[in-house]
C-alpha cells in the first residue's frame, strides 16, 4: 500500500483549514461579545451626569430665599475643608446662581479626590457617591473598563 504524498498534503491542508476556520469563528464570537459589552456600557455611561442630575434635582437645583447671598468662596472652602478633613483641590461654580457648586476634596494619602455637591447658601455638603443612581453608574464604569 503506497501513500501518495500529494493526497497526504491535501488531507493535512484540509484538516488545518477546518481547524483554523473553527478557531477563527470562536475567537470572533468571543471578541464580539467583549466589544458588545464595552460598547453598550460606554453608551450608557455617557449619560451619567444627566441621569444623576435628573434623579437628584433637589441637590443640584437650589431654591434660595430672596435676599440671601451665597457664602464667599473662602468661607465655603474653609467649611468644607474642616468638615471632611481634607484640602479643596478644585471648585466649579456654575453661571446659574440656583445651581449647586461642585468641589473636589483630597484627603492626605488619597490618590484621587472625592467630589461633593455643596449648597452655597447653607453650606450643606453631599458626597457625589451618595447621590441616587451613582452606584449604578459606578458599576457600569467598572464593567466598561
Amino acid at each position: 500500500m503506497s501513500v501518495n504524498i500529494t493526497e497526504f498534503r491535501n488531507y493535512v491542508w484540509r484538516l488545518f483549514r477546518q481547524m483554523f476556520k473553527k478557531l477563527h469563528l470562536w475567537l470572533g464570537v468571543a471578541s464580539a461579545l467583549v466589544l458588545t459589552v464595552v460598547s453598550l456600557s460606554g453608551t450608557i455611561y455617557v449619560f451619567n451626569s444627566e441621569v444623576v442630575e435628573i434623579l437628584n434635582r433637589d441637590k443640584y437645583v437650589l431654591q434660595p430665599s430672596n435676599g440671601i447671598q451665597p457664602l464667599s468662596h473662602e468661607e465655603l472652602i474653609n467649611r468644607v475643608a474642616e468638615s471632611v478633613n481634607g484640602q479643596v483641590a478644585s471648585i466649579s461654580v456654575p453661571d446659574d446662581r440656583s445651581r449647586a457648586w461642585s468641589l473636589m476634596v483630597r484627603q492626605e494619602g488619597q490618590r484621587r479626590g472625592t467630589f461633593y455637591l455643596v449648597n452655597q447658601y447653607s453650606g450643606e455638603l453631599t458626597p457625589q457617591s451618595e447621590l441616587r443612581g451613582q452606584s449604578f453608574f459606578s458599576w457600569v464604569l467598572r464593567l466598561h473598563r
